[in-house]
């Protein structure tokens, strides 16, 4: 999706963490959707923002007057709540993500099978929940703008010709789709990362039988996967311990054969 080359790698996904939040991932098996509004990366939403206005500016000759109303107006709204998001990484071996995620090497590495994903997935909405590839190339994230643009300028011809144009629905619409699409770009500056990611908007998912409740812990929004769905388990094959893992790891709730060391 972000033209970027896959990463020479096995088909797991690696979740790196604290050893800390390793136990209570383990314990609960369960994951953590942060509110994509409060990213450790405050800069990370912004530089997606600056990519959608720049697409848009591109794209403004061929747009309707009134798409390029509401496309201003949408980039220029507050970012709208209920966009959860659970990062992965496509490397095993990755000294960036043991530093800035594992704690320095302290924490570890939660080995996770994608496929396990299936029970969540089918559980919503399928349009209320994207798992991929984060984008890096500016062509890919462009793309992802200049095709929301194109969606709501047919959009806005056609009822405007048919006289049912509805502006409030149109914004309402609009913001919600850039809050989704914002946690699929990242500067390319972060290609490293070679990041896979859950973005779920709860409320616009039909088939659950009820919205969960958001929480809040250390300033930051979340919910979480069994919230959504409580029978389901996130599917963590094995353990990867940093180098300076110091817990005991006879604590870890996984079979002492999944347990691996890296050197």
């Amino acid at each position: 999706m972000n033209a970027a080359p896959l990463p020479d790698e096995d088909a797991y996904l690696y979740h790196f963490t604290s050893a800390m939040a390793a136990q209570k991932i383990l314990e609960g098996a369960d994951l953590w959707m942060t509110d994509y509004r409060d990213f450790r990366d405050t800069e990370e939403i912004a530089h997606g923002l600056d990519v959608a206005r720049a697409t848009f500016a591109v794209l403004n000759g061929a747009l309707h007057p009134t798409t390029r109303e509401l496309l201003q107006t949408v980039v220029d709204a507050p970012l709208p709540a209920g966009v959860y998001v659970t990062c992965f990484c496509m490397l095993r071996d990755s000294p960036y993500h043991w530093q800035e995620y594992a704690s320095d090497g302290t924490g570890a590495a939660l080995v996770i099978d994608p496929l396990g994903f299936d029970d969540f997935l089918l559980a919503v909405d399928p349009f209320t929940i994207y798992f991929g590839r984060v984008a890096y190339t500016w062509d890919a994230k462009a793309s992802l703008f200049t095709a929301m643009a194109n969606y709501l300028d047919a959009l806005v011809r056609l009822d405007m010709s048919r006289g049912v144009f509805d502006r409030a629905r149109y914004v309402r619409e609009m913001t919600q789709l850039l809050a989704e699409l914002l946690p699929m770009c990242k500067d390319i500056s972060f290609l490293r990362e070679h990041e896979m990611r859950i973005i779920f908007s709860p409320h616009r998912a039909r088939l659950l039988p009820s919205v969960p409740a958001e929480r809040m812990a250390n300033g930051r929004r979340y919910v979480t996967m069994r919230d959504v769905l409580p029978q389901f388990r996130v599917p963590v094959e094995r353990v990867i311990v940093g180098p300076r893992f110091a817990d005991d790891l006879a604590a870890l709730p996984i079979e002492s054969t999944k347990i691996h060391r890296t050197s």
